[in-house]
């Protein structure tokens, strides 16, 4: 399909910059608004340079600051935010409203909530709410009230390089803060106001319920959970994993796959409407109506909002015939999501699904030209080959970006789901509707769990194809650009085949190749001594090159989270688990180990940096005395009551502490 030209096109884009400069600018210091708007700026200056001489689009640049200003006053924290209302010496009374249930873990239930009164002051204010498992009885439902004295503490910064910023991600969602409670730290309350707004929770506990009774087997419930009530924390890790490494993960997450089939089975039952008098307009408003009830009921996340609000758009445009171009409908629906609500921009499944959309319409009906079956079977063949391989093409950069795997056998994952999963969704439906009214025959359910048996071991048996799973893939931000920049390219010189074309493809892959050059050359640099944050453990390691020299006190696993992030994050060769040392010494650099043995005087060493490890009986005022040392570094194996002594030891003899625990994993470049 041609990319059509369409005003709005450079006014999203404009806007867009506008908004990325902004939340750079706001929520990372590091980066200043001079930086992100020249960034921004020449980005957006880069799309119009050929067009200067119609001064018209010039006048899209407007629309840089336009966005900026959007996304700043969006980013402001406003007047009646709770913390404006909280001291540090006092204590007060919290009221919080619980308003979205997250995935738990093994000691917690965990929460989005809202912070709606301090002591007896109305207030507005987004928290993460962390609450002991054991602790629960009736606390399960959103919608819940619970009072508490105990204060919002900041979000936990990431600990270790390449590690998922969970609490930047939450800063983008206008989340701040967060509560740990115990029990007996509060108390629960409910609204009947409340909950008379709380229906779609109501229907869905309802719904849950009548799930968890049916004689459908664990992994059909779960299932029907998932694709209908969008609770994907209901499946077991493996399987998640297993769909993941077979790259057919996106059956899983409610989006546009599903609403388009929805959409059409909508249409397709409720063609009969059309009869009666203006009926084509009482069928598009059941449609809309209809998907939008779905949306919310199953909890209107990114990629459901997104895939409803085209699809609207698409039943609109459709009935009035006015906009019928779906790269219009596209960019109208991408506006209007960001208008309603900005954080959507830096959501990854929203990114990811407008892709994967844009892919299908744009390099989809590339690919379908190269060959042309006349044969039936062989048509529908390469139309979902070409539609899998357009979508996978468009999300892989950023998915291995990400995630920093590639799944190989897709395409085989797709030939197998795809075909019937539309028939399996709408299958799916009758069965919770029959599950609803008490009317699901037995047949019907051991059918149901057969098909879905069949399924989930199609996909393991896939996914056990490790040698075709590419893992620990480092993508840098810089490649990501790239990537897609010679994926454009490229199927601009396929569908048109002009010199052109060509020519800015092979300067798109010299471009390329410098920059790998470059990298390279900065990797055989490196040369640094760090010392990571592992709970209650002590690891240090030297990075130089590709390589990485492990040093534990304890044996760790490769796979272990931080030295995966480390790994993926630093291109790594090689992982060499060494003896761990109570020195370590390179050129200038000379390390010193004190742990719990208190073996502090070995004259030999004469150290330039002192390490405290599983909370050493030592009186460090005497050490900083007879030794002058550049810092004194704290890991995670320490007790706090034992590094503020040594807190303010260092502060007395103005020696830098740097406490791991508290500032995350620290590098020193040798």
């Amino acid at each position: 399909m041609k990319i059509p030209s369409f005003y709005l096109y450079p006014i999203v884009l404009c806007f867009v910059c506008g908004m990325i400069a902004a939340t750079y600018t706001i929520l990372d210091s590091s980066l200043s608004l001079k930086t992100s708007l020249l960034i921004t700026g020449v980005l957006s200056i880069g799309v119009f340079w050929k067009r200067s001489r119609h001064k018209h689009y010039f006048l899209f640049l407007l629309f840089l600051p336009i966005g900026y200003f959007f996304q700043s006053q969006y980013d402001r924290i406003p007047k009646n935010h709770y913390s404006y209302f909280t001291s540090e010496q006092g204590t007060h009374s919290f009221s919080i409203r619980l308003t979205r249930a997250l995935k738990k873990n093994v000691h917690n239930e965990r929460f989005y909530g809202e912070i709606i009164r301090v002591d007896k002051i109305k207030t507005v204010g987004k928290v993460l709410i962390s609450i002991e498992k054991d602790s629960l009885k009736s606390l399960t439902k959103n919608g819940t009230f619970i009072l508490t004295s105990i204060p919002p503490k900041k979000l936990k910064r990431v600990l270790n390089p390449g590690g998922f910023d969970y609490a930047n991600y939450l800063k983008r969602i206008r989340i701040y803060d967060q509560i740990n409670l115990k029990k007996g730290e509060y108390k629960t309350f409910s609204s009947h106001a409340e909950k008379s707004k709380n229906w779609s929770t109501i229907l869905k506990t309802k719904v849950n319920q009548k799930i968890d009774e049916s004689k459908l087997n664990f992994a059909s419930k779960n299932i029907i959970k998932t694709l209908l009530l969008g609770d994907r924390d209901v499946l077991e890790k493996d399987m998640t994993e297993a769909y993941s490494n077979a790259g057919v993960i996106h059956i899983l997450a409610i989006s546009g796959l599903h609403i388009g089939i929805i959409m059409l089975f909508l249409n397709f039952i409720l063609t009969p409407v059309r009869a009666i008098p203006k009926g084509r307009i009482i069928q598009a408003v059941l449609v809309v109506s209809l998907l939008w009830a779905f949306a919310f009921f199953t909890g209107g996340s990114a990629s459901v909002i997104r895939a409803v609000t085209m699809f609207s758009a698409f039943s609109i445009a459709k009935y009035s015939k006015r906009i019928t171009n779906s790269f219009h409908l596209l960019v109208v629906s991408f506006f209007m999501l960001l208008i309603a609500y900005p954080p959507f921009l830096f959501q990854l499944g929203f990114q990811m699904s407008y892709l994967a959309v844009f892919g299908i319409l744009w390099i989809h009906p590339i690919l379908q030209k190269l060959w042309k079956p006349k044969f039936w079977l062989f048509k529908r063949f390469w139309q979902l080959t070409t539609v899998s391989v357009a979508a996978q093409f468009a999300v892989a950069p950023l998915s291995i970006y990400t995630f920093h795997q590639f799944p190989g056998l897709f395409l085989i994952s797709n030939w197998i789901i795809l075909p019937l999963f539309g028939v399996f969704l709408i299958g799916s439906i009758f069965v919770l509707l029959l599950l609803m009214i008490n009317s699901l025959p037995e047949v019907i359910a051991l059918i149901y769990d057969s098909i879905v048996t069949i399924m989930n071991e199609s996909i393991y048996w896939i996914a056990r194809k490790e040698k075709f799973i590419f893992e620990n893939i480092t993508f840098s931000g810089i490649l990501l650009v790239m990537s897609y920049t010679l994926i454009l390219l490229f199927f601009l010189w396929v569908k048109n085949r002009r010199q052109k074309d060509i020519i800015h493809l092979l300067y798109g892959l010299l471009a390329l190749q410098t920059i790998i050059l470059i990298q390279n050359y900065n990797t055989s640099k490196i040369n640094d001594f760090w010392v990571f944050y592992k709970y209650r453990e002590t690891v240090i390691a030297h990075h130089h090159q590709t390589n990485l020299d492990l040093y534990t006190r304890d044996p760790i696993s490769i796979k272990t989270g931080l030295i995966a992030d480390f790994s993926n994050e630093n291109n790594l060769k090689k992982i060499n688990f060494k003896e761990f040392k109570n020195t370590f010494i390179k050129d200038e650099f000379r390390l010193l180990i004190v742990d719990e043995n208190g073996v502090c005087d070995v004259p030999e060493v004469n150290p330039s940096h002192l390490m405290l490890v599983n909370n050493p009986k030592i009186h460090l005022d005497r050490i900083l005395e007879r030794q002058k040392l550049k810092a004194v570094i704290v890991d995670a194996s320490n007790g706090p009551w034992n590094i503020e002594l040594w807190e303010k030891s260092c502060k007395k003899y103005n020696v830098k502490l740097i406490d791991i625990h508290k500032d995350g994993a620290y590098k020193i470049s040798l």
